[in-house]
């Protein structure tokens, strides 16, 4: 997911500062691995990055990997 990424990347996970953020509290709400947390600094929303999401990532980039190389013949 680019915009979970992005708002890691441009607004240090802070949803509030990610134009993104209506996108990104509907994705914290499908129980997929990324959340919404305000325990850390109260009143901050941050991104919370679960175990699965990243293993549900890898799998993904690994699928995209294979797929290529198949394409290229390796």
């Amino acid at each position: 997911m680019l915009k979970v990424r992005n708002c890691i990347a441009h607004a240090g996970g802070r949803i509030d500062l990610s134009s993104d953020r209506d996108y990104l509290a509907v994705v914290a709400n499908r129980n997929i691995g990324v959340g919404l947390d305000d325990r850390e600094r109260p009143g901050v929303r941050l991104l919370r990055i679960e175990r699965k999401y990243c293993g549900a990532i890898v799998e993904d980039i690994a699928s995209f990997f294979a797929l290529v190389c198949d394409a290229a013949g390796y």
